[in-house]
């Protein structure tokens, strides 16, 4: 079992922070401006909705990369989501089913679906795995290291 997590940085929670203020500062100008106090409410409470869902996919949640060999030479990738004390499941691809994992860019057919399991909101890591799944084709965004893109790369070789 090789597990991998990957490490956050804080711009996810500078950005977040930043977007509350920007709304918090919006909605208390709007009885002010002479500009609709309506509008400018609106699109500060977007402000502090968009700041909330960035708290709370990125700088509240981690993510665990998880392959699993069992003992008939299958390999799983588990992703798991931690939030505080609570541990779910969100991804279990069997490493078999998988026909492409390198730089999402270069995958050139058509995908049925994305997913996107990366740590960071302001991350550069394209590394994705495309897995067959009853002939769709489905997307899976990680934010890996060398050594862990290596293992699954392996894995899928093998297979």
């Amino acid at each position: 079992m090789l597990e991998y997590r990957p490490e956050k940085d804080k711009h996810s929670s500078y950005f977040s922070i930043i977007l509350l203020i920007c709304g918090l500062i919006l909605f208390s100008l709007s009885g002010y401006l002479e500009i609709s106090p309506f509008i400018i409410q609106i699109i500060s409470i977007a402000f502090i909705v968009f700041a909330i869902q960035v708290m709370q996919r990125y700088v509240l949640a981690d993510f665990v990369y998880i392959i699993d060999d069992k003992d008939n030479g299958e390999s799983l990738l588990n992703v798991i989501r931690v939030q505080g004390n609570k541990k779910i499941t969100v991804c279990s691809v069997e490493l078999e089913n998988c026909v492409f994992a390198g730089d999402s860019d270069k995958f050139d057919k058509k995908l049925n679906n994305s997913f996107d399991y990366r740590q960071n909101f302001f991350n550069s890591g394209k590394f994705a795995i495309v897995y067959n799944d009853g002939g769709d084709n489905i997307m899976i965004k990680l934010e890996t290291d060398e050594d862990f893109k290596k293992a699954i790369n392996d894995r899928i070789a093998h297979e």
